[in-house]
């Protein structure tokens, strides 16, 4: 598995626009994570 630095060297020799379609994934990920962490608080 690569380390975070390289990832993030990686990530900062990406055109721009990959750059910001990475970023709406990650978004997106992290709030439908939320959500699902929400849910299953009101089930139980």
């Amino acid at each position: 598995m690569p380390s975070i630095k390289s990832i993030l060297t990686d990530i900062q020799t990406l055109p721009l626009n990959q750059v910001e379609e990475l970023l709406s994934y990650l978004e997106e990920f992290l709030v439908l994570g939320s959500q699902v962490g929400q849910v299953c608080e009101e089930v139980k």
